[in-house]
């Protein structure tokens, strides 16, 4: 699920970068800062869920358990506990989660298709046209294009729109714009975002956003050559016909906003400095993220042993992010069957670091690994087994440090101490 864990926090970071710019940012003049802290906030949003979905977080550093938010299909594989004597059977959640992520995996593959249609359909339109160049600016006509509009560099016409009119060369200016701003790339970007963040789509607001400013920088630049009112008719006179997209059309937005814009007072230079407020906001998210990470806490396996008749042993294990455990008794549980490290995770995670002697090259080459560890009545380590592939080199010095480790507390069962397995999910990271 490590896309779906990215997407939620890169949603969670649009979110809140958000908050200070639609009260008062977006009101200013200041058309390129708008846009440069739209996309910021989406680049942001895509660095932190980039991120948390290969398992970094944001601060990590060395050597660390991963967290099972991070497991790829919701199965939950991130520090299960469990000893020999007892099945395991798995939660409610694990069940139901691969559906989960089975139906968030369709639909996006679903608005994927869309996308490339899109695509495909623009690069149709191009090859199916002859094109005049004017102005740097490769222009179209045909008589299926109603309303002018622009993708990439190639601005596109009605077949009987005379391209030596006034009027038409004022479309091209304003079109021109949206061509040497690089605007469609903002537009496929949002539109690729949409893909894995569907099911909150809040990339859409952004991309609404975007395409006014895109519309505002144009109008602003078009204004410099006509006056306001001549411009207002114009726009008038081609709100018509159906828009594409990923394609910017000269009249698709709101004009009303437009208009507005166009008599608005420039905003005073200090009001520049009001975009800073991203840093707080950017701030703000580290610190939510941080809080996800380390209070969340979810059931992940239910464990159970016929005794007699009615009477069974039953325990809950929790984990949370930071690989710690916690058991919590059944009505019938007299023990815990949970073997732990002398001084806990704290201490277990410093031993591995002072005595996992390898190679950078070969961490970075492990990926994750997945180990378990059976431990006699005396807490003592006697196998180790590797539950993911890894390199000789990496299965060498990590079985010399697990067998040489000190001895776990073994767990008891009716007062005697009993033998045990462990499996511990390890992650190293920069």
């Amino acid at each position: 699920m490590t896309i779906l864990t990215g997407s939620i926090v890169a949603i969670l970071t649009w979110i809140v970068l958000l908050i200070p710019y639609w009260p008062g940012l977006r009101r200013t003049s200041f058309y390129g800062l708008q846009r440069l802290y739209l996309l910021s906030s989406l680049l942001i949003g895509i660095i932190f869920g980039f991120q948390k979905a290969i398992g970094t977080g944001i601060f990590n550093d060395d050597l660390s358990l991963f967290s099972f938010i991070d497991t790829e299909s919701y199965k939950v594989i991130a520090d299960r506990l469990h000893t020999l004597s007892l099945p395991v059977t798995t939660s409610l959640f694990d069940f139901h989660s691969g559906t989960i992520v089975a139906i968030y995996y369709i639909v996006s593959t679903c608005f994927a298709g869309l996308l490339l249609y899109k695509l495909l359909e623009m690069v149709y339109v191009v090859r199916g046209n002859s094109s005049t160049l004017i102005g740097g600016m490769y222009v179209f006509q045909s008589p299926f294009f109603n309303t002018p509009f622009t993708f990439f560099n190639r601005i596109f016409l009605n077949q009987d729109t005379d391209l030596h009119d006034s009027s038409t060369r004022i479309i091209i200016k304003h079109e021109a714009v949206h061509a040497r701003q690089w605007h469609t790339v903002d537009l496929l970007l949002t539109e690729f975002l949409l893909l894995f963040t569907w099911f909150f789509p809040i990339v859409l607001l952004y991309k609404k956003e975007l395409t006014l400013l895109h519309e505002y920088q144009a109008d602003a630049h078009v204004l410099k050559f006509m006056p306001v009112k001549d411009y207002g008719v114009l726009l008038l006179s081609q709100r018509m016909g159906s828009a594409l997209s990923m394609v910017h059309h000269l009249a698709n937005s709101d004009l009303k906003k437009r208009f507005l814009k166009m008599v608005q007072p420039a905003s005073a230079a200090w009001k520049k400095w009001s975009f800073a407020a991203m840093v707080p906001a950017t701030a703000l998210v580290i610190g939510l993220i941080s809080l996800l990470d380390f209070n969340r806490l979810q059931p992940v396996v239910s464990q159970k042993k016929e005794v007699s008749g009615s009477n069974y042993l039953t325990r809950e294990i929790y984990i949370n992010p930071e690989g710690q455990w916690r058991v919590v008794k059944g009505k019938n549980e007299g023990s815990q069957y949970v073997p732990s490290y002398p001084g806990g995770r704290q201490a277990l995670t410093d031993y591995l670091v002072r005595h996992l002697n390898i190679d950078e090259y070969y961490k970075k080459q492990a990926g994750d690994i997945l180990i378990r560890l059976n431990l006699d009545a005396q807490g003592r380590v006697e196998l180790v087994t590797f539950l993911k592939p890894v390199g000789p080199e990496m299965e060498k010095a990590l079985t010399e440090t697990f067998i040489n480790m000190p001895q776990w507390i073994a767990p008891k069962y009716q007062g005697k101490d009993v033998r045990s397995v462990i499996e511990i999910p390890i992650r190293f990271v920069r």
